[in-house]
């Protein structure tokens, strides 16, 4: 059940309990009450039809494990049955070829394939038992073969129970907004003169909106000022800050004098632009422009 079916669903709700609260002005037999119980009615099929497509869709999930299940155990069988088969191939050519595996996944081919090996094995039976098959293959491939076809009915009609179900909730969904439409026009002309009972009805009648869902990866902090910070070795802190363009925030911190070796290393600098400037105001935005500091170190 979609979000927007449940939206649906809750103001038909909402607009049910509007008519039981005004029932007086909404008899059964009018065309109000008619439209009414058609809403009422929605209401019931889409609780109904909600409770069939989870239980279906459960099914589908738990046909689904199983068929997996019972779909590899066939296929350990036949792939068994093959491999042998290849060895008898030695004393009996041609054999490999009537016990050939099935190419691809397709779930048909596999059960055509080992209900052909059920069949044509029966000839050879005491040759591949020889070979160390178990004495029951035979009747252990027909059971796997059983297990695989009720495992692919039960997803089957899990699937269709869900299917089944969504088709009805959405048929009365659409038959519940048609006569909730019907019924706004009986009730505004009804309250015309009842301001009080129009804004309750309005409330009633109103679809909530789809829930907004935040894209990922945005941030609140979006268009706050950033924070450039330049360390410098040899550099003067006013020169330094003169590099600063189109940051909000400059902290230019000096180097300790023992630290102010001939190196020309400068420290890490994480700039928007790197420029020169005749001076540090000039460096910044007038429109972004906010201080920047000169730590003396």
């Amino acid at each position: 059940m979609n979000d927007l079916i449940i939206r649906r669903n809750q103001m038909f709700i909402r607009v049910r309990a509007f008519g039981v609260a005004h029932a007086v002005n909404f008899p059964p037999a009018s065309l109000g009450g008619q439209l009414l119980a058609e809403i009422t009615a929605a209401i019931s099929t889409v609780d109904a039809a909600g409770t069939s497509q989870a239980s279906g869709s459960g099914a589908a999930r738990r046909g689904t494990s199983t068929k997996r299940s019972a779909r590899a155990e066939l296929r350990d069988q036949v792939e068994a049955i093959s491999r042998t088969a290849r060895g008898l191939a030695v004393d009996t050519p041609g054999l490999e070829e009537k016990f050939r595996m099935p190419r691809g996944n397709n779930d048909q081919l596999l059960l055509n394939s080992a209900r052909a090996f059920a069949s044509d094995a029966v000839e050879h039976e005491q040759t591949f038992i020889a070979h160390a098959m178990p004495k029951t293959f035979i009747a252990d491939l027909n059971l796997a073969i059983s297990a695989f076809e009720v495992a692919i009915d039960e997803q089957a009609a899990g699937i269709g129970e869900r299917v089944g179900a969504t088709s009805a909730i959405e048929d009365a969904s659409e038959n519940g907004v048609k006569a909730q439409r019907k019924f706004d026009v009986i009730v505004r002309n009804t309250f015309r003169d009842n301001p009080a009972a129009l804004a309750e009805w309005t409330a009633a009648s109103h679809l909530e909106r789809a829930p907004k869902h935040k894209t990922a990866g945005t941030k609140e902090t979006q268009g706050l000022p950033t924070l450039t910070s330049i360390r410098t070795s040899r550099r003067p802190a006013r020169r330094a800050a003169c590099t600063v363009a189109g940051e909000s925030t400059a902290t230019v911190t000096r180097a300790p004098a023992a630290a102010r070796a001939p190196s020309r290393d400068a420290s890490s600098t994480s700039l928007a632009s790197s420029r020169s400037w005749p001076s540090p105001a000039a460096a910044i935005p007038s429109a972004s422009r906010m201080v920047a500091q000169v730590n003396p170190g």
